[in-house]
């Protein structure tokens, strides 16, 4: 997985990402979100425990639609469908309250 990270002393613009590769800076320009955003086995825990969370006190069915949820939002976080951690976790949170095994 890249290093990614906005650096003002590596990357000469505001509108590019410097990453790591196999050691060497490679910059990556007129991105309009930082590179990290696309990559593929992006950290998805935070996915996992809110999972765990919204599951306390729910019935079988809930649980289960809640982690068959979990795997679709997992699936388009990791293909860069979400512009943020935070827009993954809202959209998993309104499908659970839409799902009718969870009302």
């Amino acid at each position: 997985m890249l290093g990614c990270r906005e650096s003002q002393s590596e990357c000469p613009s505001v509108n590019t990402c410097c990453c790591s590769v196999s050691g060497q800076i490679v910059q990556i320009a007129g991105l309009p979100f930082p590179a990290a955003y696309s990559q593929t086995g992006m950290e998805t825990g935070f996915l996992d425990r809110l999972a765990n969370q919204l599951k306390a006190n729910k019935s079988a069915a809930c649980r289960r639609a809640i982690q068959r949820i979990l795997v679709r939002i997992k699936e388009h976080y990791e293909s860069g469908q979400y512009k943020s951690a935070t827009d993954a976790e809202n959209e998993f949170r309104r499908l659970v309250e839409s799902d009718l095994a969870c009302k």
